[in-house]
C-alpha cells in the first residue's frame, strides 16, 4: 500500500469510528452529568457557580462582645474578633443574633458572669465588616433592664445597624425588611428559649411580614445548649413556622452547630453555633456555620460557609479544605441521610 492510500485509509477509518462510537459517548457523558445533578431523593440539582452581583443574604449565629471577649479586643484592638474573616461583598446582607446588652452605664462583665454589657463603641467593628441586621430576640438583650434594651436599640440603629426582634415582644417591631433587587425578604426574630409563641401569634407574624415581603426567613433563638441535634420542641415550633408560610427557619442559642431538616422543601438550620464568643472548653463551641442565601430561576439554595475560631480565641476564620470536609460530613451524619449528598458539598437547595 502506498504512503498516500495509507493517509486515505486511517481518515476513513477515523471518520467511521467517530460517527459510530461519538454519539453513544456523547450520550453516556450526559447521562452522569445528569444523574449527578439529580442524584438525591429530592432530585435536587447541583448549584451552577453564580459569578453575577445577585444580591444575598448571609446568616450567622451568636456574637458577644463581652466578658473575654472584651478583654481582648482591649488588648488587640476593637477589630479583633473580626479580623480573620475575609471582606464581605457589597452584595451582601449580614444577619447575626446581638447576644448581649448595651448599658448606659457600661461595666465590664466578671469572666463567669451571665449579664453581658458590650461597649457602645465597640459595635462599630460590626458595621465597618459589614453587618447590617443584628437580631435581639435573645435571652440577653434584657442583661440590663427595659430602658438599656431601648438603648441597645438607639446604639445599633445609630451605627448604622438594624435590630430587630424582642424577647418580650413578638409583634411587628420584631420583622426585619431586606429590599433585594426584585423582591424584599422579611427576616422575623422570633424568642423560644422558655416557651414557644402560639400558634396564633405565629401565624400572625407570616401574615404581617408577607404583606410587604416576598419571602420570609424565621430567625429563631431556641433550643438546648451543647447539643448537636435539636430537639422535639425545636421540631414542633419550626415545623409551625413553615407550615404558617416561613421560607426558612435559621436557629441560634445552643451555642454549637446543630442539624439541617427540610420540612416540606423548607430548610431548617436547627442551630448556626456561636460565631463571635468566649467559650473554648470544646472544639464544638468554637466552630461556627454562616448560612447564605441566594437562588436561581428555579431553587433557593443555601451555601454552607464554616468557621472556627480554634487557636484563634473569639476570631473566627473560613475552615480550610480539610476541616470543612470534616465538618460538613459531621453534619450531614447528624441530619437526615436524603440531605447527605448536598450537605457534604456545601449546600442545601430547595424548590421555589
Amino acid at each position: 500500500m502506498s504512503k498516500s492510500s495509507k493517509y486515505i485509509f486511517y481518515f476513513l477509518l477515523f471518520c467511521i469510528i467517530s460517527y459510530v462510537f461519538l454519539p453513544a459517548y456523547t450520550a453516556l457523558e450526559n447521562s452522569v452529568v445528569q444523574k449527578l445533578r439529580t442524584s438525591t431523593s429530592m432530585s435536587t440539582p447541583v448549584p451552577a457557580i453564580d459569578t453575577s452581583e445577585q444580591v444575598k443574604i448571609q446568616f450567622v449565629g451568636d456574637i458577644m462582645f463581652a466578658r473575654n471577649v472584651e478583654n481582648l479586643m482591649n488588648q488587640l484592638g476593637n477589630k479583633y474578633p473580626l479580623s480573620n474573616l475575609p471582606q464581605k461583598n457589597d452584595h451582601t446582607y449580614l444577619v447575626g443574633n446581638f447576644e448581649s446588652a448595651i448599658s448606659k452605664v457600661h461595666v465590664p462583665t466578671p469572666m463567669q458572669g451571665f449579664s453581658f454589657s458590650t461597649k457602645s463603641e465597640y459595635v462599630t467593628a460590626l458595621k465597618e465588616y459589614g453587618f447590617t441586621h443584628l437580631g435581639l430576640a435573645n435571652n440577653h438583650s434584657y442583661d440590663f433592664g427595659k430602658d438599656d434594651f431601648l438603648f441597645t436599640n438607639t446604639v445599633l440603629t445609630e451605627a448604622g445597624l438594624s435590630p430587630f426582634g424582642d424577647q418580650l415582644n413578638q409583634s411587628s417591631s420584631t420583622i426585619a425588611y431586606i429590599p433585594r433587587t426584585n423582591d424584599t425578604v422579611a427576616v422575623i426574630g422570633i424568642y423560644a428559649v422558655v416557651e414557644a409563641p402560639s400558634d396564633v401569634v405565629v401565624q400572625a407574624l407570616i401574615s404581617e411580614a408577607s404583606k410587604y415581603s416576598a419571602v420570609q426567613i424565621a430567625f429563631v433563638h431556641f433550643g438546648t445548649e451543647y447539643k448537636t441535634t435539636h430537639s422535639l420542641f425545636q421540631e414542633k415550633l419550626a415545623h409551625t413556622l413553615i407550615d404558617a408560610g416561613a421560607e426558612a427557619v435559621i436557629g441560634h442559642h445552643p451555642h454549637v452547630i446543630q442539624d439541617i431538616e427540610v420540612y416540606k422543601n423548607r430548610p431548617i438550620f436547627y442551630s448556626l453555633g456561636n460565631f463571635i464568643f468566649d467559650q473554648y472548653f470544646s472544639d464544638d463551641v468554637q466552630k461556627g456555620l454562616m448560612v447564605e442565601m441566594g437562588e436561581d430561576d428555579t431553587h433557593r439554595i443555601f451555601s454552607l460557609l464554616p468557621v472556627t475560631s480554634v487557636q484563634s480565641r473569639s476570631a473566627p476564620r473560613v475552615m480550610d479544605t480539610k476541616e470543612k470536609e470534616a465538618l460538613l460530613n459531621s453534619i450531614a451524619l447528624n441530619s437526615d441521610a436524603e440531605l447527605s449528598f448536598m450537605i457534604k458539598r456545601g449546600f442545601v437547595s430547595v424548590p421555589k
